[in-house]
């Protein structure tokens, strides 16, 4: 699955979509339409705040004596704090309960991002906010929920969560993506198995 962009009368749109194979080859295929897409414009500053906070949040959880996380309510926390970093980041303020909002009136919107619900809205509509080269909306934010807490090999997981990740706009470096994934492991052997499965460290991160 992927985010797709399309002009309609001259206003950019977002849609999700994946490829089907059909008689005529490989296909794209809507699944959801997400809503007006409006762009946050982050300056370098911004972006290296981004940059250095996510890698201090991932860096401050800590996983129990016998390396695991708890449960999966565990992984989702971590993921939708991780959220929270980054809007800080960009400048939106913090309403408390994990939603955020940003008042822009050289950009003419009012948006409000609650996370827990999987939320985002600007001028009390749904919409999606591009962030980077992803996007940020109620459906990339529930994928995102879900690839923390997937099933599958160590492989098939973290290409989930990492292609989720990017989906949102959190583009985390590699060692960072691979610390990340050690503290939402949700599994009972927790990074017990995350070292001795058949996947090493370095190819977490496809």
């Amino acid at each position: 699955m992927f985010i797709r962009e399309k002009l309609v009368k001259g206003k950019p749109y977002a849609y999700a979509v994946e490829s089907v194979w059909t008689t005529q080859g490989a296909r794209q295929k809507n699944i959801a339409y997400l809503g007006r897409v409006f762009v946050l414009p982050l300056s370098n500053t911004s972006l290296a705040c981004i940059e250095r906070e996510t890698e201090s949040f991932v860096h401050s959880f800590h996983l129990d004596e016998k390396g695991r996380s708890s449960s999966n309510t565990y992984s989702k926390r971590v993921i939708i704090n991780l959220i929270g970093v980054v809007l800080s980041c960009a400048g939106f303020m913090d309403e408390g309960s994990l939603t955020f909002s940003l008042s822009s009136k050289k950009m003419g919107f009012n948006c409000v991002v609650d996370i827990p619900r999987c939320l985002v809205r600007v001028n009390r509509r749904d919409a999606v906010l591009k962030i980077g080269e992803g996007y940020l909306s109620g459906f990339s934010l529930r994928e995102l929920v879900k690839a923390s807490s997937s099933k599958g090999t160590l492989k098939e997981r973290a290409k989930l969560l990492a292609g989720a990740l990017v989906n949102c706009g959190i583009s985390l470096k590699p060692p960072i993506f691979v610390e990340l994934f050690k503290r939402i492991w949700v599994d009972g052997e927790g990074v017990k198995k995350f070292h001795t499965e058949e996947e090493s460290e370095g190819e977490i991160y496809w």
